[in-house]
């Protein structure tokens, strides 16, 4: 992925969501506030003063496990100085872990394998509090925060980043049993190799030392879940 000015990125609306949801993220009261990291990253925007606001996505009630996700509260700013590939790593990410939030949803709903349930339960608990993470960064460089769920493959700077479309997220939605597992780990293993390149291109190109420490972290850890999953995949048949 190419890196992009911060002025693009501050002038371009936000994409209508795939599985839209119609919450707004809170904006905290400042850089230093703490990250509640016991709540799901919410639907909406937070900008910082003098960012401009991105338009809220709509709604969707009919995807399996699919809930209302509450407000988040941004985490403390970055310290460091950064550069735009730190911005549009952050940006990119966010959208990109609220659908693997929201895919690890869809399949709790409806799986009754403990090793698939175990994987997506610590996929949320993972990503949610790295949403919040990269929330704060993006506040405390003056940038707006985008939508968790306001995602889509078509993404300016994510078209080849793993992202599902919503005919994926239809066909991970309308799977059941054994064949549910078996979609969501095909489809979470290309999820997580987009996730993996986008923090290749953070490592290589980034500046700030918090965002490339994350990025390296995202790297070696959904690494081995890939491993892991191609296991209980074959397990599956």
């Amino acid at each position: 992925m190419a890196a992009f000015s911060t002025s693009a990125r501050r002038g371009a609306a936000l994409v209508v969501s795939t599985v839209g949801l119609a919450v707004t993220l809170a904006a905290c009261g400042g850089g230093s506030s703490s990250a509640d990291h016991s709540s799901m990253p919410g639907s909406g925007t937070a900008a910082a003063s003098g960012a401009p606001a991105a338009q809220p996505s709509g709604s969707t009630s009919g995807m399996a496990g699919m809930n209302s996700y509450p407000p988040i509260t941004p985490g403390p700013a970055a310290s460091g100085a950064h550069n735009d590939t730190d911005v549009m790593f952050a940006n990119d990410m966010i959208p990109h872990h609220g659908q693997a939030v929201q895919m690890a949803d869809m399949i709790l709903a409806k799986t009754s394998n403990p090793d698939v349930k175990a994987l997506a339960e610590r996929i949320k608990a993972a990503q949610t509090p790295e949403v919040v993470t990269m929330a704060g960064w993006l506040k405390g460089w003056g940038e707006t925060v985008p939508d968790p769920y306001a995602h889509s493959a078509g993404m300016t700077g994510m078209e080849h980043s793993g992202m599902m479309s919503d005919e994926q997220m239809n066909q991970l939605d309308k799977a059941s049993g054994a064949q549910a597992d078996k979609v969501f780990l095909t489809q979470m293993q290309e999820h997580h190799a987009g996730a993996i390149d986008m923090a290749k291109t953070e490592l290589a190109q980034g500046s700030n030392p918090e965002a490339k420490k994350l990025a390296g972290s995202i790297s070696t850890s959904q690494t081995a879940e890939i491993a892991e999953m191609k296991a209980i995949a074959a397990k599956l048949g």
